[in-house]
């Protein structure tokens, strides 16, 4: 009996490699034979999550991961990109999973074990339970994970500082921390910074004390990171009085690793909009010589006449003012929100000066192609064209097509 044509393996895992985002033709081609049965599984198992559904009260996936891991081996193998939510599903953390699931830890250290992992987040929230009332060995296993030497991101939400100190995790480019709780107590110094962090994405304002946090993070004897490479910077904080002396410190940071800066995104509340402890604007663009785009965003600008809006104008003018010399900026993305009274229509005519300051008014900003801005409304009259208005405002950025307007009208 004559056999057909083989297909050699490196071709079946290109074929697989194609119908990465089509999971039921991967499903499909997987039982076609042995040779797609193996690049096919690789993918289709390549993520696990691990998140209790809103509408399910009990949720303990460890022990049929046990089962699933000794049934089949290799699956475990398969697993580069791991999700872990608490979700309590009761306010203050009363039923959260990660206490009643007796299997959880056993599961994990299985995975940290085989040192595959590239990509971890672990999403708590202000309602988990604390930290130190977790198993010690199930601690153990998000510690071990974190320092997997495979490890590209790492996110932790609500999550000790501790996780990060001493990663030794050459390969991270991508850290996104939320809300992290400082540690108390000595810290043991890394002798050498070697985790060189390309992307790094900070959010705070509920949690107390993160001027310790960020404090931390720009000094790399304490986790053995260094931002010196770093490309892309997201902030997203709040200007809460619990949170005196973080505005400042993002300013050092700014000015510290500003140099290799290609992209900046600032969220939040009257933030980066904080004037700083003597009213003097804590953020600059000075150091930002190679940034090509800068996002801002401002909530929650509440309107109810002309010295409102007016009194936006300059801390936008001292943001872009703030270049000493020639910028590479290509893109600029603002989004603001307002909330008016009484259905009133937005008056946008203070932008004006800030048109002028983008386009004639500011040499540093020649290589300028495009301002985005992003607005939502809300308790505003919908038929008002809020679009027109905003473009009747920037003249200049409109004629030279460097303008993009979205409007988000509510009511």
């Amino acid at each position: 009996m004559t056999q057909g044509p083989t297909i050699l393996p490196e071709i079946a895992q290109h074929i697989a490699g194609l119908l990465e985002d089509d999971r039921p033709s991967l499903r499909a081609v997987s039982s076609i034979s042995s040779v797609f049965r193996w690049p096919c599984q690789e993918i289709l198992f390549s993520k696990l999550v691990l998140a209790p559904p809103k509408a399910q009260q009990s949720y303990l996936p460890g022990k049929n991961l046990i089962y699933q891991f000794d049934e089949a081996p290799v699956l475990a193998s398969f697993i580069k990109e791991l999700v872990i939510e608490e979700r309590c599903q009761e306010h203050g953390g009363g039923a959260s999973w990660f206490i009643k699931d007796q299997y959880l830890p056993d599961a994990l250290e299985r995975l940290a074990t085989l040192g595959r992992i590239k990509t971890f987040a672990l999403k708590r929230s202000s309602d988990s339970v604390e930290w130190l009332r977790l198993q010690g060995s199930l601690r153990d296993a998000f510690e071990e994970i974190c320092r997997s030497p495979r490890l590209t991101s790492l996110t932790l939400w609500w999550t000790p500082m501790s996780l990060i100190s001493n990663l030794r995790t050459p390969a991270l480019s991508y850290l996104e921390l939320k809300e992290l709780e400082p540690i108390v107590g000595q810290i043991t110094r890394v002798e050498n910074a070697n985790t060189r962090v390309s992307s790094l994405a900070l959010e705070y304002g509920e949690r107390k004390n993160q001027q310790q946090v960020v404090e931390a993070l720009l000094d790399p004897s304490f986790i053995g990171l260094t931002f010196r490479h770093i490309h892309t910077l997201k902030i997203c904080g709040s200007s809460s009085k619990r949170q005196l002396g973080v505005p400042e410190l993002i300013g050092l940071m700014l000015t510290r690793y500003g140099e290799t800066l290609k992209t900046l995104v600032m969220n939040g509340s009257s933030f980066p909009f904080d004037t700083g402890r003597r009213g003097i604007a804590p953020f600059s663009f000075a150091a930002l010589s190679n940034v090509t785009e800068v996002q801002l965003t401002l909530h929650h600008v509440e309107i109810t006449d002309m010295r409102d809006h007016e009194s936006l104008l300059p801390h936008l003018e001292h943001i872009f003012k703030s270049f000493l010399h020639p910028s590479q900026l290509e893109i600029i993305r603002l989004r603001l929100t307002y909330v008016t009274y009484g259905g009133a229509p937005c008056n946008f005519d203070y932008l004006t000066p800030l048109d002028l300051l983008l386009t004639d008014g500011n040499p540093q900003l020649s290589k300028l192609r495009q301002v985005v801005f992003k607005v939502d409304i809300r308790h505003h009259d919908s038929t008002f064209d809020s679009s027109g208005a905003i473009e009747r405002s920037l003249p200049n950025l409109n004629r030279l097509g460097k303008l993009i307007v979205e409007v988000d009208d509510r009511k």
